[in-house]
């Protein structure tokens, strides 16, 4: 029997992914873990036709221009609607969420614009780093805040509170819930 529900969208990080994987499942969590070749894969999976897990995790990595996307072939770029990273303008006009809680381990994605345009999507709490932590601060980070809410039973913000005070590191990462 499953406590709860985690679709983990990997668009670069696989080392990452497996490790929050392989916790989550170990804490009874059901995993479902969608591997991102390109852009257009993101906005098949979160385009709001298929219906997916509460919690949803990005694992990745990114910049103070939003998500890092792999270079494509030229051919396969073209066919793209973004290209290279994905901004909050992609969000907003790509993406739907229903009432999710998002969690992005990739760098820089914790600002003030990605927050709203996940809430403009219908996200209803956006948490990720405002800054570049180590990458073994936010594997931690992560791993402690689905810790404390699906083994611990804690709120989202107490979980939240745990993980982020760990050290400078993991403060990088800010809560941001949707009015």
């Amino acid at each position: 029997m499953y406590c709860d529900e985690v679709d983990i969208i990997v668009i670069d990080g696989d080392m990452e992914a497996h490790a929050i994987r392989s916790c989550l499942e170990n804490w009874s969590v059901k995993v479902n873990t969608f591997w991102v070749g390109q852009p257009n894969h993101i906005v098949e999976l979160l385009s709001g036709q298929d219906e997916r897990a509460n919690h949803i995790l990005f694992s990745g990595h990114g910049a103070e221009t939003g998500f890092e996307l792999a270079e494509l072939a030229t051919a396969l770029e073209e066919k793209q609607l973004f290209k290279r990273r994905m901004t909050p303008e992609n969000i907003k006009e790509h993406l739907t969420f229903r009432n999710n809680v998002v969690l992005s381990t990739a760098c820089m994605t914790g600002t003030l614009p990605m927050s709203q345009a996940f809430f403009a999507s219908g996200a209803s709490y956006y948490i990720a780093p405002d800054g570049y932590p180590d990458g073994s601060a936010a594997l931690y980070f992560t791993i402690s805040f689905y810790y404390n809410l699906f083994y611990g039973k804690l709120s989202i913000e107490e979980s939240y509170g745990k993980a982020n005070r760990h050290d400078a590191e993991t403060q990088l990462f800010k809560l941001y819930k949707d009015a």
